[in-house]
């Protein structure tokens, strides 16, 4: 990144993940982090300005997350789970009066799944998505695979890297070599 190339600082950061890296991680607190402290152990995920999230007992689609309580702006306002909806707004509601294109095209590549937003008093934010999701991992190897289905299995087209170890591969796929270099002839291929 150069200094031409500085990232907007209107909410959303510019030049991809550079832009995020020097502007939207020392400047903006996400409701969730990854917990980098422990280089030994798998990441986790570690309250930011939510304590706590769960999904609904009642709907898996369904996610209820508590605000952090005493944060405040830099003004002295008081961070309530409305201003949570204000920015998705901001990003992902078109019609908005506060919408932002730039922060719409940073955002929704980021969180692709979510369909509904809303507060439910002060501390508390609702989030609604197409797809089940979890930070269970048992739950989350059952998503990957059906993801891997989707995404793989019944493929539509096939893309192949010149990758010397490919990681997902469909049954389907016939008559493909492995790379034994970083160079190789293109090889036909077909599926089932």
């Amino acid at each position: 990144m150069t200094a031409a190339a500085v990232p907007l600082s209107n909410g959303v950061p510019d030049q991809g993940a550079e832009g995020h890296r020097f502007m939207g991680i020392p400047l903006y607190d996400p409701l969730a982090m990854w917990d980098l402290t422990k280089f030994d152990t798998p990441v986790d995920i570690r309250p930011g300005l939510a304590t706590a999230w769960r999904v609904d007992p009642n709907n898996d689609k369904r996610w209820i997350i508590t605000i952090r309580q005493g944060v405040k702006f830099h003004d002295g306002k008081t961070l309530t789970a409305e201003d949570v909806v204000f920015s998705y707004d901001r990003a992902l509601k078109n019609d908005a009066p506060h919408y932002d294109p730039r922060a719409a095209a940073q955002a929704r590549i980021r969180m692709p799944t979510i369909t509904a937003w809303s507060a439910e008093g002060p501390n508390t934010l609702i989030i609604e998505t197409r797809i089940d999701a979890t930070f269970e991992p048992a739950a989350q190897t059952r998503l990957l695979g059906q993801l891997h289905s989707k995404v793989v299995d019944d493929a539509l087209f096939l893309f192949v890297a010149h990758d010397l170890n490919p990681r997902a591969m469909s049954r389907r796929v016939q008559g493909f070599v492995q790379a034994q270099s970083w160079f190789q002839d293109l090889n036909p291929i077909r599926l089932q």
